[in-house]
């Protein structure tokens, strides 16, 4: 083994990944609640005579549109559901060059500002400024971008749903941090 591959050995092994590790028991409770609604969707689109006669025309075809919906809506909730069930969620990964968050992307270590612990009611985030705040919203999603609305410019990480210990994750991440700045 060179010199180069034990370096890049040495810089794999400092990588930290965490993971979203929602239950996998209510995983498979709403997959099977959904499965159990496009059921009903589907028994009520191959008999719309049943919708037409309870309803009349109009109500029953009304709401043959609404179940058409439903079976399309809870359609993609069973693909998501069985997506989260077979591969696990990135939600952290935290390297010497920088971290990579499923809300913001990749972040050098030279981009932050500052890196501090956050409490806001009973849960504790990660938060922390970046020089250029624009390059980090351009690459947020719609849905990170309007819960993030009231935050002003700083960013914060949850990792709830990891599992991790929020304290080590931050001295892990400061330690980096005031490494590099």
């Amino acid at each position: 083994m060179n010199s180069s591959e034990k370096e890049e050995l040495k810089r794999k092994m400092e990588e930290i990944k965490l993971e979203y590790r929602q239950k996998r028991i209510f995983l498979i409770i709403y997959f099977l609640l959904c499965g159990l609604f496009l059921v009903g969707c589907v028994y009520l689109i191959s008999s719309p005579e049943y919708l037409i006669n309870r309803y009349g025309e109009l109500g029953g075809q009304l709401r043959l549109i609404v179940v058409w919906l439903g079976l399309i809506l809870f359609s993609i909730f069973e693909i998501t559901f069985l997506k989260s069930l077979i591969v696990p969620t990135l939600m952290l990964k935290i390297t010497d060059e920088g971290f990579y968050s499923k809300n913001y992307g990749f972040i050098e270590w030279t981009q932050l500002t500052d890196i501090y612990m956050k409490k806001v009611s009973s849960s504790t985030f990660i938060a922390f400024h970046v020089k250029d705040y624009n390059s980090i919203k351009s690459k947020m999603s719609i849905f990170t971008k309007i819960m993030t609305l009231g935050n002003g410019e700083e960013c914060s990480i949850s990792l709830g749903a990891t599992g991790a210990k929020i304290k080590d994750v931050y001295n892990i991440m400061e330690s980096y941090f005031l490494k590099n700045n």
